[in-house]
């Protein structure tokens, strides 16, 4: 409703008219006008920005059809050409489900936008960047008490990525021991509904010295997050119930759950999981290898600066005190349309979708309401 009624007024968009737009469509006026003034709203769409740039989609409007890229306002059947050959394809996935079809085909196709150029003419390596990323003085971390290694891992509790690797998580404490410590810090996804409320359950449970369970105890029960659920789980893990309502009514800690999704914001976390190993950014559910290629190359590094002299406590101050205090700019050129390259976009964060959750064909539009 608000779409349609900003494209309808696109000329007049100061904020008195868009307060008046959303009087006229009913909406929860304080509501709306805490979240113009919000972090997490701007993060938000600085984050969706920051997407677009990285898949080249640097004008509006700008499609993504199954990962395919669009541009412009082109005429209709420049869009049927592309979405009759994608339902093609997608007739030979027969043992998929239709919910996991987006992403099978974007798997299946995806290849990686070609880096932007250096001042020499090289390709710019990303998977080197390190970025000066906090843990946060209130964030909870298991593993080493010294580490030589920290990861930072965004994540929340309703993603089913993030559940998916735990198991990669557990393998790399198991593995290395205290060389490697893991900080968790929050990002609940605005798309969905449970993730904030669980996150703010696990600091109530934190507050009470029980984070890692309750943590545990959400993860496994991922689809029953209901306010019942929670405080069911709070009960089960021995905690002062009383208290632990009494905190979630409140709403004490979703200053501190804020405050870590601007924080990710800042540095490229967009989804989840999202990691940062020593400031190195690694996302998604990642097998354990693709981990433990930067951790090992990050435990050389460590023991090299130990070696000059540095306390193991001071390590992970040393080896990000030169990153990047937020994401890299994206590059200044756009890089060239090509019809055959199949972008990975992720469609499971805060994006408005209509349609149905099963197509076969997902299009995501990177697009803004004063372009004519």
């Amino acid at each position: 409703e608000m779409h349609d009624k900003l494209f309808e007024n696109q000329r007049e968009l100061k904020k008195d008219k868009l307060v008046e737009y959303a009087q006229a469509i009913g909406l929860d006026m304080k509501a709306f006008e805490a979240d113009l003034e919000s972090d997490a709203i701007k993060a938000m769409v600085e984050a969706d920005k920051a997407l677009a740039a990285k898949v080249g989609a640097r004008g509006t409007p700008n499609f993504m059809i199954n990962g395919k890229q669009v541009s412009g306002a082109r005429p209709f059947d420049s869009f049927k050409e592309v979405i009759d050959a994608e339902l093609k394809a997608v007739e030979g996935l027969k043992d998929v489900k239709p919910d996991a079809i987006y992403a099978a085909r974007v798997e299946k196709n995806f290849e990686a936008p070609k880096a932007a150029p250096t001042a020499d003419g090289g390709a710019a390596d990303t998977s080197k960047v390190v970025y000066k990323i906090p843990v946060g003085e209130k964030t909870y971390v298991k593993g080493g008490k010294e580490p030589l290694v920290t990861i930072i891992e965004f994540s929340e509790f309703q993603c089913p990525f993030c559940s998916r690797v735990l198991p990669t998580t557990k393998q790399i404490l198991d593995t290395y021991g205290d060389k490697v410590a893991i900080a968790f810090r929050h990002n609940p996804l605005p798309f969905h509904k449970d993730a904030m409320p669980a996150a703010e359950a696990s600091l109530a449970a934190g507050a009470q010295g029980k984070f890692w369970e309750m943590h545990d105890k959400l993860f496994e029960n991922q689809r029953a997050l209901s306010r019942e659920n929670l405080e069911t789980y709070a009960k089960d893990l021995g905690l002062d119930v009383e208290k632990f309502k009494a905190d979630l009514n409140s709403g004490r800690f979703k200053a501190q759950i804020d405050e870590d999704m601007k924080v990710g914001a800042q540095f490229g976390a967009r989804g989840t999981p999202n990691f940062f190993i020593n400031g190195r950014q690694v996302t998604g559910a990642r097998p354990f290898d693709a981990f433990k290629t930067v951790i090992d190359e990050e435990i050389k590094k460590a023991e090299a600066e130990i070696a000059k002299g540095t306390p193991r406590s001071g390590i992970y101050a040393a080896l990000t005190a030169k990153g990047l205090d937020k994401a890299a700019a994206p590059p200044t050129r756009r890089p060239p349309a090509d019809d055959n390259t199949v972008y990975k976009v992720p469609v499971e964060a805060n994006d408005a979708i209509k349609g149905q959750a099963d197509a076969l064909v997902t299009i995501i539009e990177f697009s803004e309401f004063q372009c004519p």
